[in-house]
């Protein structure tokens, strides 16, 4: 049988898919599967009712556009429906009313299937709030259709590959349609992206399941401390955890220096050959930094990659042109320190290596240059790269097979993203490129089938594109950056949505210069300035409260930006 699902992220522009191919199962398949549980409201929960009404004046004029857009459907929140903003005030709006389910959703379904019925969230099964009903028939859909019992899982995640894209693509080359890629993209449920809509976001709610509010990775370049300052302390020495009295700080004057002493915040980015801190250029963990705060939430791959009983367990191939920096390192749950970076570097060579547990099989294909980027030798080298990952891919359930192991089986490319972002949706390299991908996974799906092996695929991306003019880039206007110490405004600064963290006590100078700004204003007419509080109870980052830690990387005034 096969399954599709849509995602469709909260900025309009950025939509993304998925389906499922499997080899039909036997009568003596099972479909029972983990209870999902349907929990009412627990604590740190966002309600979906409020005891104020939509004409509360309390409520700022942004958040009232924000839910006007969400209505009408020209943007889409993470989890609600238009139809949840269509049923009258907030006060009559029931939590039954249109929800929509989310990639984490598909996070969940897949730590369940590849880590069975041992896999938790939350120390109590996956939670499924008791508005999903949605959500609970897409988890219960995917569950049913792969089956626990399954030998085989291949996930493969395209970056940037979203729906928008392929509609354009069958508009501008009719013979599309019949792809591999269109001909299972079922659109029985639309899956929402999370919220930002950006990869670092997205793979670590793919690698934690769960929700952006949770794991504490809300976009790139996030602004983060660790620990407190004293007068004459610099960076942040004294840990909140550390248990140090202040009776015992003292000025260092060996450590006490210019340098030093502004490096207290750091600007922190996970997607990178080591977790860095893009201010100093140094690695997190120089400046005292640990994995804890960076990732909130462990991987859930680590029940599988450090457990001490192998012989039941899923053998887990990992297949991308990163294994060996820090993030992959994470969400694999290894700790060995295995930094290859040879074919990362050269973005030529295809490696093959495996981790100290006999569990962890890495494949590290090689990666497009950019400086090829729009002509022929790159788009060849995206496409032969992910050749040899589907050929690493079926090499290793080809060995799992000769010793009878399950498997689990993490295809990663950057591409169209890669491509897109230099050359824009619409260029005929961009086509090419996911012309060829589709043939080489219509080529792994018919490798799997003619060798009977008892497996299934799963495909999506984390996020789509649109191409945007230079024209439409939009800068921030002095007054306001005069009352802001960090405009978080995307990897390049070139983002659709920014994170603005306000001097201390400027903040509603700020909001009150925003509002000042001249009426054709691009900022003004296609951006929504909230506070932080006002993201967080809308439920932009997911259902449940953020963790207390994730608040600061939020800023004070997030924006979303829409097309009006």
């Amino acid at each position: 049988g096969s399954s599709a699902v849509v995602m469709i992220g909260l900025s309009v522009v950025t939509i993304s898919f998925f389906w499922i191919l499997n080899r039909e199962r036997s009568s003596s398949d099972k479909d029972d599967f983990p209870s999902l549980n349907k929990k009412s409201h627990k604590k740190g929960t966002i309600s979906t009712s409020s005891s104020n009404n939509d004409s509360n004046c309390n409520e700022s004029d942004e958040i009232r556009k924000l839910r006007r857009l969400f209505a009408l459907g020209k943007l889409k929140h993470p989890y609600r429906k238009a139809e949840y903003y269509n049923r009258g005030p907030t006060s009559q709006r029931t939590n039954e009313s249109g929800q929509a389910p989310n990639f984490v959703h598909l996070s969940q379904a897949l730590s369940m299937l590849v880590c069975g019925k041992e896999v938790e969230c939350d120390n109590d099964g996956i939670i499924v709030n008791e508005y999903d009903s949605e959500a609970h028939q897409l988890l219960s859909k995917i569950i049913r259709d792969v089956g626990m019992e399954r030998k085989h899982i291949l996930f493969v995640l395209c970056d940037g590959l979203g729906s928008y894209v392929l509609h354009n693509l069958k508009s501008r080359r009719p013979s599309f349609k019949s792809s591999c890629l269109c001909r299972y993209n079922d659109t029985a449920f639309d899956l929402r992206a999370v919220w930002p809509s950006t990869t670092p976001v997205a793979l670590t709610s793919l690698a934690t399941a769960s929700w952006p509010s949770e794991h504490g990775i809300v976009g790139w370049d996030l602004r983060d401390s660790v620990g407190c300052d004293f007068p004459g302390f610099a960076n942040g020495a004294h840990r909140h955890a550390s248990g140090t009295s202040i009776e015992n700080v003292h000025v260092d004057s060996n450590t006490f220096n210019d340098e030093t002493a502004n490096q207290q915040h750091v600007q922190l980015r996970i997607l990178a050959r080591n977790i860095m801190d893009q201010r100093s250029g140094k690695k997190a963990s120089s400046l005292g930094m640990t994995i804890e705060d960076v990732f909130f939430k462990k991987p859930w791959i680590e029940k599988l990659s450090k457990s001490k009983d192998e012989s039941g367990c899923r053998i887990l191939n990992f297949i991308n042109a990163y294994n060996g920096d820090d993030f992959p390192n994470w969400y694999q749950g290894r700790d060995c320190n295995m930094t290859d970076f040879s074919a990362w570097q050269s973005c030529k060579k295809t490696q093959s290596c495996s981790c100290a547990s006999n569990m962890v099989n890495l494949f590290t294909i090689g990666e497009t240059s950019i400086n090829t980027l729009g002509l022929n030798e790159g788009k060849d080298e995206a496409i032969q790269y992910f050749r040899d990952g589907i050929d690493a891919a079926l090499k290793g359930i080809e060995s799992c097979e000769l010793n009878n192991r399950s498997s689990f089986t993490y295809i990663y490319t950057a591409h169209p993203d890669k491509h897109m972002h230099a050359l824009g949706v619409e260029h005929d390299q961009v086509d090419n490129v996911i012309e060829e991908i589709d043939s080489e996974v219509e080529r792994l799906w018919d490798e799997l089938r003619n060798k009977n092996y008892d497996a299934s695929v799963i495909l999506t991306a984390d996020h789509g594109h649109i191409t945007v003019d230079s024209s439409d880039m939009v800068e921030i206007p002095d007054e306001l950056l005069e009352c802001l110490e960090y405009a978080n405004v995307g990897v390049h600064g070139f983002g659709r949505h920014a994170y603005f963290h306000c001097r201390t006590g400027l903040q509603s100078l700020f909001r009150e210069r925003w509002k000042a700004l001249d009426p054709a204003s691009p900022l003004l007419n296609n951006f929504i300035l909230l506070s932080s509080e006002e993201a967080i109870s809308e439920g932009l980052y997911g259902p449940n409260l953020p963790l207390w830690k994730a608040r600061p990387r939020m800023g004070k005034m997030p924006t979303v930006r829409y097309v009006p």
